[in-house]
């Protein structure tokens, strides 16, 4: 990639807060990386899970996992590819988390390939971690910011069982025949 080029970024979770997001950088003296939020923007073929705890954030940490015909929403960003660096980092990689490219949906129906990062298999739990209120808030700000729903959020976050929360069952169909 040459010098100057844009990565384009996917921002699931709390990345997707850029105050919060510069206050990480500030704090970890990263000075001068910004990013550029472009969009509202769906992970294509994944889901949303809280399944690694985090001390720092006292509580379950958001991660995507692979689930075809979901997606997760978020914001689609972009960043100067100098501060890729920067931006592996405030991600936990290559630590906890590493970088995938992945396929994200624009609101305006477009595919795009981006980055974005996902928790290493080794460092997920097998059960549900329940994120703490700030950390959920944080989370909700940027969904609600982009216009996009808050329900996935809510679903994941009190560890969601379809079976239990299936209440209506919705059927098309005829009683006819031929």
């Amino acid at each position: 990639m040459a010098s100057g080029e844009k990565v384009l970024f996917f921002a699931y979770g709390p990345a997707m807060d850029e105050k919060d997001f510069k206050r990480w950088m500030t704090v970890h003296k990263f000075r001068g990386t910004m990013r550029k939020e472009i969009s509202g923007a769906w992970l294509v073929d994944h889901t949303l899970k809280f399944h690694y705890k985090s001390d720092e954030r006292k509580g379950g940490i958001a991660d995507v996992v692979s689930e075809p015909g979901s997606a997760v929403p978020g914001v689609l960003c972009s960043i100067d590819e100098k501060h890729q660096e920067a931006l592996d980092a405030h991600e936990g990689a290559p630590g906890v988390f590493e970088r995938h490219e992945v396929t994200v949906c624009t609101t305006d129906l477009k595919l795009v390939k981006a980055i974005t990062y996902k928790l290493k298999e080794e460092h997920r739990l097998a059960e549900h971690v329940r994120p703490n209120r700030k950390y959920e808030d944080l989370i909700k700000k940027g969904l609600e910011k982009y216009e996009l729903p808050t329900e996935l959020l809510f679903n994941a976050g009190t560890k969601f069982v379809e079976e239990e929360n299936i209440n209506h069952v919705f059927v098309y169909g005829t009683t006819q025949r031929g």
